[in-house]
């Protein structure tokens, strides 16, 4: 397919120096190429990233450069929620994220943390969950019960984490 960009965007100001972030995402197979899943822009630039490589790791990146990579890998063909957080700060900067396999559990199956970063001065002022960078030939991809927020990790969705794409699909009529 074209090279696309395709994503849902929040356009904020007063969103404060730490912010916190929920996706459930369904792969059915590691992406062909790394795919940014959310990023966050600040003083119209990219601040930070969330992405899942082409191993199906994820792995959160400062600016353009990969701060930290997860061991564990994404489920393929179910539902997994991952959790983001960003702290803003010129020199205490830190970007974690959390793997949940299992969507609707409250343990992690791993936690990822960079820390001592650059992660900008001013509030993020643009988020960005989908396709934010033109990508081709990715998906099939879903990703539902997104959350951003500045008051801590929003924990799991009150959906059902087990209804599949095709299901979700019968059921709307589409």
């Amino acid at each position: 397919g074209s090279s696309v960009s395709a994503y849902v965007q929040w356009t904020t100001t007063g969103f404060g120096l730490t912010q916190w972030f929920r996706i459930y995402v369904y792969f059915t197979a590691n992406p062909a190429a790394n795919h940014d899943i959310l990023q966050t822009r600040g003083d119209s630039s990219t601040r930070s990233r969330l992405r899942i490589t082409t191993a199906g790791k994820v792995a959160v990146v400062n600016g353009s450069t990969v701060a930290a990579t997860s061991s564990a890998s994404i489920g393929l063909n179910q539902w997994v929620r991952i959790e983001y957080k960003l702290d803003i700060s010129s020199s205490a900067g830190v970007l974690e994220a959390k793997l949940f396999n299992t969507p609707d559990s409250s343990t992690a199956d791993e936690t990822i943390t960079a820390s001592s970063l650059n992660t900008g001065t001013t509030e993020t002022t643009n988020v960005r969950i989908g396709l934010p960078f033109a990508a081709a030939n990715v998906g099939p991809l879903w990703l539902d019960d997104l959350e951003a927020n500045n008051t801590g990790y929003p924990g799991p969705a009150a959906t059902d984490a087990t209804a599949t794409p095709s299901t979700i699909a019968a059921v709307a009529g589409v």
